[in-house]
C-alpha cells in the first residue's frame, strides 16, 4: 500500500552535462501528470510523461527538469546586429524629428536585453534524452519509495481505526442481543397491567416476540461488518488499492445505517454514531492511499 503524496529529486551526469528531475505528487482520484521541461527537451517531453504514467497509478504529479549543460557554460553572448541597426536608425530618426541631441553611444545597447542572445553549440538530442530519461526514472523510483514509506504509516493508522471499529461492532452486538427479550418482558408487563384479571394469550405473545426478534435482529449486519474488517486488512497488502478502500468505507456506512434503523436503544444509537464517525476518520486517511 502506498501513499499518493511524496517528493523526490535525482540527477543524471554525462559528457553533455547534468540533468536534474524534481517530482512532487499530491492526492488525486485519477492520475494527472504535469510536465515542466526546458525548450531543449520539448521533442521528447511526451516520452517522459509516458514513463511517469507507467510507474504511477494515482495522484496529481508535477515533474520539472533542470539542465546544467557543458555547452551552455561555454556559450558566447552575441549581438543581433540587424536588430541593433534598426534600433539605432529609429532612435536617431526620432531624435532628429523632435530636435533632440543625437548622443547615442555603443554602451547604450548593452541595456537592451532583447538585442542579445546566448549562442550555444548544437545539443545532441539523443544524449540529452538519455540523461533526462535516466534522471526521471531515478526520481520516479525515489518517489515510489517515499510513497511506500508513507503508505506504511497510513496502514498503521487505518489498522488502528479498524481495531476501534471492531470493538464498537462487538459492543453493539452484545447490547442488542438481549434487547428483544427485554422488550418482550416490558410488553408482557404492560399487557398484564392493562388486562388485569384477563388471561394473556401466550401464543399471541410468542408470535409478537418472534416478529420483534426479526425486526431487531442485527446478526447479518454484524457479520458483514466483521467480514468487511477482515477484507480491508487483506486489501492493505495490495497496491493500488485506494479506490477499493474508499468503496469499503461506503459499505461500512451502509451497514451502520441499517443497524441504526433497527436499534431503538439510546445506548446503541450512540454507539452507531461513534461507529460512523470512526469510519469517516478512516476514510479521511484512505483518501491519501494510491
Amino acid at each position: 500500500m502506498k501513499s499518493m503524496t511524496g517528493f523526490s529529486s535525482a540527477q543524471a551526469n554525462g559528457d553533455l552535462g547534468v540533468v536534474r528531475a524534481d517530482i512532487k505528487s499530491v492526492n488525486q482520484k485519477g492520475l494527472d501528470v504535469q510536465m515542466r521541461t526546458p525548450r531543449a527537451c520539448a521533442a521528447f517531453e511526451g516520452d517522459l510523461e509516458k514513463l511517469a504514467k507507467s510507474n504511477l497509478r494515482r495522484g496529481k504529479v508535477f515533474i520539472s527538469l533542470h539542465l546544467d549543460l557543458a555547452d551552455e557554460r561555454q556559450a558566447s553572448l552575441q549581438l543581433d546586429t540587424n536588430a541593433a541597426q534598426q534600433v539605432i536608425q529609429q532612435l536617431r530618426a526620432t531624435a532628429k524629428e523632435n530636435g533632440l541631441q543625437d548622443d547615442l553611444r555603443n554602451g547604450d545597447l548593452v541595456h537592451l536585453s532583447n538585442l542579445w542572445a546566448l549562442q550555444n553549440k548544437d545539443i545532441d538530442e539523443n544524449q540529452l534524452k538519455a540523461l533526462a530519461t535516466e534522471a526521471t526514472q531515478k526520481a520516479l523510483d525515489g518517489l515510489n519509495a517515499a510513497r511506500g514509506e508513507e503508505g506504511k504509516g497510513l496502514k498503521t493508522i487505518i489498522t488502528g481505526h479498524l481495531s476501534h471499529i471492531k470493538t464498537l461492532v462487538a459492543e453493539i452486538a452484545q447490547r442488542q442481543a438481549n434487547f428483544p427479550q427485554q422488550q418482550l418482558q416490558v410488553h408482557r408487563e404492560r399487557l398484564a397491567t392493562l388486562l388485569a384479571d384477563t388471561p394473556i394469550n401466550e401464543e399471541r405473545i410468542l408470535q409478537e416476540a418472534s416478529h420483534m426478534a426479526d425486526r431487531l435482529d442485527i446478526s447479518e449486519e454484524v457479520n458483514r461488518l466483521n467480514l468487511h474488517i477482515d477484507h480491508v486488512h487483506t486489501l492493505m497488502g495490495e497496491s493500488p488499492v485506494g479506490r477499493k478502500l474508499d468503496f469499503m468505507c461506503q459499505e461500512f456506512i451502509r451497514e451502520a445505517n441499517t443497524v441504526g434503523s433497527k436499534c431503538n436503544q439510546t445506548a446503541v444509537a450512540h454507539l452507531v454514531v461513534e461507529l460512523k464517525a470512526e469510519v469517516e476518520k478512516m476514510r479521511e486517511q484512505v483518501q491519501n492511499v494510491e
